[in-house]
């Protein structure tokens, strides 16, 4: 193998590896370990883990691998019911 060979094979081997390497997105909060209240399944999550950036939720999974946060929150022995409070509205009217 002559030199320029093995230069362009480095070179490609260099790319595939940076490529290949999984991205990180960056939110504002992650809550671990949480479990979720699933109203619209009935079923309650264990042990999972929300994503949340600038107040909206991105993503909720079994773990939190690919996502980097400054705050996390242990959420072990509590629990969360995304939407409840916005799935209602209540009014009020007064007599003019």
């Amino acid at each position: 193998m002559n030199h320029l060979t093995k230069i362009l094979v480095i070179f490609v081997i260099t790319i595939c590896i940076v490529s290949c390497r999984p991205s990180v997105q960056k939110v504002d909060l992650i809550i671990k370990d949480i479990s979720i209240v699933d109203v619209e399944k009935l079923e309650v999550r264990d042990g999972q883990s929300v994503m949340i950036n600038q107040g909206v939720i991105v993503s909720i999974g079994a773990d939190s691998e690919g996502y980097e946060a400054d705050q996390e929150v242990n959420g072990e022995g509590k629990y969360l019911i995304p939407g409840l409070w916005d799935m209602h509205t209540l009014y009020r009217c007064e007599r003019v």
